[in-house]
């Protein structure tokens, strides 16, 4: 549903810390959380839905969830396609968690990889996103104990 371009563009966004992308995950989950359809108010609301997602405008709450797993299996990928490089950080790791947590997705989901025992960066972010509560607070706690993990063993 979501274009290839766009979407390797949005992933690298997340791995960046973008705040905005951030912001649509969170918007994204918000949208698939209403009981019922998504409301009117939604797409009309600036800070929402009016500018749409990925150039898709006012679409159902069931087109929602698949933009919502599209991200998530990105993410996903991009996290497996990673343990690879060597070159990749905690503080990238931890993005993309974060990432997964405002989408709600559960810490125990079989798609994210077990802890690796070749790739202590992405232990440490693992092992930080079980502390991730989807807030800003802590999150930014949580990407500052990430960096400087990274950036010690940069040093190295």
């Amino acid at each position: 549903m979501i274009e290839e371009k766009l979407l390797k563009e949005f992933i690298d966004g997340l791995s960046h810390g973008f705040r905005e992308n951030f912001a649509t995950c969170k918007v994204i989950n918000e949208a698939v959380s209403y009981p019922r359809k998504i409301p009117k108010s939604f797409w009309e609301d600036p800070y929402k839905g009016e500018e749409g997602f990925f150039g898709y405008n006012n679409i159902s709450k069931q087109e929602m969830y698949v933009l919502r797993e599209e991200i998530i299996n990105a993410v996903v990928q991009r996290i497996i396609s990673s343990l690879k490089n060597r070159e990749v950080y905690s503080d990238n790791y931890t993005r993309y968690f974060h990432a997964l947590t405002v989408l709600n997705v559960p810490k125990d989901d079989r798609r994210i990889p077990p802890k690796n025992r070749d790739n202590y960066m992405y232990n440490i972010a693992l092992s930080l996103w079980q502390l991730d509560d989807g807030t800003a607070e802590k999150y930014k706690n949580i990407d500052a104990v990430s960096w400087y993990a990274a950036e010690v063993s940069k040093t190295k």
